[in-house]
């Protein structure tokens, strides 16, 4: 027996044949199972009543996207053309939000990294150190006392296991430091190999047009990569040419879901609240990757392949062929032999007896009637995923944010819904002015057509033209047989109401035409002081949606892996007490004016009193917070503290020898590092862990 694939005969047995029955009717039972049923059904009713309750956010998303495209709505097109006259469209909105969208990469895209992890302000002291504060207390008086010292009062006592545990938690606080930071070098590489960069850049498109952004991630997903290896040659056994050797392996990806293909409950506000549902468009490469990974249903995406594989699978709803025809995109796939198969992903609340009976362990679901938070993956009238979700805290793995936004609401205001009525006014009174123009570019004429000869041609008109006209003998007709009129123009009132309302779009979107370079500025903006107020003042604005995106997108994504790290990572150097705070907000200071103010400061301590009161140690804190901000390689500049020991030490030893004796090297500062690593608290990194 013999089959074609892909172009090529494939020749099969009859065992084959028939294990192949055997699986796909076993598949196709499992799937008719009533629970499996009624498991699509329940997430099939979630998506309806999503979809229900999306469909007038959808109307202003699609409004707010053909504005960004600078596209009339097809009713709205169909309007205009009934009076007939000029279909321009004046990019007022598109104008603004390409604007927003270049201001908010420049807060949130130009710095290295738009957040930080930072240790808890007070650090906890571990039990068995405390414990040794005692001890410790109890050696420093009895060293007193065999010295001669009076024993110590109650209070002295106090003070001196006060200011222990003060230094412990100083040391304490430095380890904590010092393990936030490689946890944020850590975290900013799998962001920066996981796209997260780039999706964040997306959504920066979408918070500027649409009424929210989506961001998904960390998930984790099987890719395959390119490994450099070197070979050996197998004549001499020595090292050979290197090879490309393509590696399955694991890896966290972050991606933008398009507000469009993301349906969230009717009654939730939050993505962790409620139900949320995403379309995926799948193609056969993607479904056939998914076999073998665990969680998925081999069998049922076997079945799906084999029964949607070749026409696809679409939901047909009425927003997927207006968003195609708002990007330009062919609208009718029914002849596309690769068409895309629609899946639905759906995050919620499911009962474990559905669980319980789609194969979960009981272990995992010990109780049948409790709701368990899921993810299912539905395609058609199958069941290709059904796993339980695997955050600590139940949460999904997406970040949703706003422009503005509206408690209590799951979507927030975009830029091109607060403009929605400017931007039809402009629309038109310019559709006026291209009219009028044209109407007023020249003379109307009127032509009596009884004086006019048989014959003459009233639609033709050119220089020295001769006209033939005639009297009616039977009346006293002195009219001009053809009289010329002027239209009236009225382009500078129009001009004048265009301009005042594009003055309106800055004020209701709070994105000044100067934040885009324009040089028309009155007012206070036509000094540099007056300019830099106005600026200043716009900032407030912007600065509210970057506390958005801080807030909404990038702290919870982030906290996402931290927590993942926290959990699974084998690197305890990484592990600790510690918060992901964003810099997005705060990087609308400038980062010259930040360190214009620290030279300001260095320059202010640089007097002999306050030098010898600081250090060289905390001056030398001081020179790599400006050498950061300046992007300098600081290690190569700033000694370390221990490099700084060493001169102090060699400076002492100068003093105290005699003169014109070479006082004794002291130790080397790599020992000296390696000693100070050795006597430190916290687990020692490991040899490929250690900077």
């Amino acid at each position: 027996m013999s089959a074609i694939q892909n172009g090529l005969l494939r020749v099969l047995s009859n065992e084959q044949l028939m294990a192949a029955d055997a699986a796909a009717q076993a598949a196709e039972a499992r799937q008719n199972e009533p629970v499996i049923l009624n498991l699509a059904t329940y997430v099939r009713k979630c998506f309806d009543a999503a979809d229900r309750a999306k469909s007038l956010h959808e109307a202003d998303m699609l409004n707010a996207l053909r504005m960004r495209n600078g596209e009339y709505a097809p009713d709205q097109l169909a309007e205009i053309r009934k009076t007939g006259g000029s279909e321009i469209y004046m990019r007022v909105g598109a104008t603004k939000m390409r604007a927003a969208q270049s201001w908010l990469k420049d807060i949130f895209l130009t710095m290295s990294r738009p957040f930080t992890v930072v240790p808890t302000p007070e650090p906890d002291v571990p039990s068995d150190q405390l414990s040794n504060v005692d001890a410790l207390v109890q050696q420093v008086i009895a060293q007193g006392v065999m010295q001669g010292a009076p024993p110590p009062m109650a209070e002295e006592i106090d003070a001196l296991r006060e200011g222990t545990v003060k230094q412990i938690r100083l040391e304490l606080d430095k380890v904590a430091k010092e393990r936030a930071e490689r946890a944020e070098q850590r975290i900013d590489d799998i962001l920066t190999e996981g796209g997260f960069y780039r999706a964040l850049d997306e959504c920066l498109s979408d918070i500027t047009t649409f009424k929210g952004c989506i961001l998904k991630g960390p998930i984790v997903r099987k890719r395959v990569q390119l490994k450099w290896k070197r070979g050996v040659d197998p004549t001499t056994q020595q090292p050979g040419a290197w090879q490309a050797v393509p590696v399955s392996d694991y890896k966290f990806e972050f991606e933008r879901v398009n507000p469009l293909a993301f349906y969230p409950s009717p009654n939730t506000c939050r993505p962790d609240r409620g139900y949320v549902i995403e379309r995926h468009k799948m193609s056969r490469e993607d479904l056939y990757s998914l076999i073998g990974v665990d969680g998925f249903d081999s069998a049922a995406i076997q079945k799906v392949l084999e029964e949607y594989g070749l026409g696809g699978l679409r939901n047909w709803l009425s927003v997927d062929s207006e968003e195609q025809q708002a990007l330009g995109n062919l609208t009718d796939l029914s002849s596309d032999p690769a068409a895309p198969i629609e899946a639905l992903e759906f995050y919620g609340s499911v009962q474990g007896k559905l669980l319980l009976e789609w194969g979960m362990a009981p272990d995992k679901v010990p109780d049948p009637v409790a709701e368990y938070r899921a993810n299912v993956w539905v395609i058609g009238a199958y069941v290709i995923r059904a796993t339980l979700n695997t955050d600590p805290l139940g949460r999904t793995p997406y970040s949703v944010s706003s422009w503005e936004k509206l408690p209590g609401s799951f979507w927030g205001i975009g830029p091109a819904e607060l403009m929605t009525d400017v931007s039809a006014v402009c629309n038109a009174t310019a559709r006026a002015l291209v009219n009028n123009m044209g109407i007023a570019s020249g003379p109307q004429v009127t032509v009596n057509t009884d004086r006019l000869a048989e014959g003459e041609n009233i639609t033709s008109m050119f220089p020295w033209k001769l006209w033939q006209t005639k009297n009616d003998p039977m009346a006293n007709d002195s009219s001009q047989p053809i009289a010329f009129f002027q239209p009236q123009s009225n382009a500078q009132e129009l001009l004048g109401v265009y301009e005042k309302f594009t003055t309106i779009a800055d004020e209701v979107t709070s994105i000044p035409r100067y934040m885009m370079g324009d040089s028309q500025v009155g007012g206070a903006g036509r000094t540099a002081a007056g300019l830099s107020m106005l600026m200043n003042a716009a900032n407030k604005g912007i600065k509210n949606v970057a506390n958005n995106i801080d807030t909404d997108l990038i702290v919870p994504t982030v906290e996402r892996v931290y927590y993942f790290l926290m959990l699974y990572d084998e690197d305890q150097t990484i592990k600790g007490d510690a918060q992901i705070r964003a810099r997005g907000a705060s990087g609308l200071m400038l980062k010259e004016l930040l360190n214009q103010r620290r030279l300001e400061f260095l320059q202010i301590i640089s007097n002999p009193i306050d030098a010898q009161l600081i250090g060289p140690d905390r001056r030398a804190v001081i020179l790599r917070e400006i050498g950061k901000g300046l992007e300098f390689p600081i290690d190569d500049i700033v000694p370390s503290d221990a490099e700084i020991d060493q001169v102090r030490r060699m400076m002492a030893m100068q003093a105290a020898a005699p003169a014109g004796a070479t006082p004794e090297k002291p130790d080397d500062p790599t020992t000296v590092d390696q000693e100070l690593r050795a006597n430190s608290t916290g687990p020692k990194p490991t040899a490929n862990q250690q900077e």
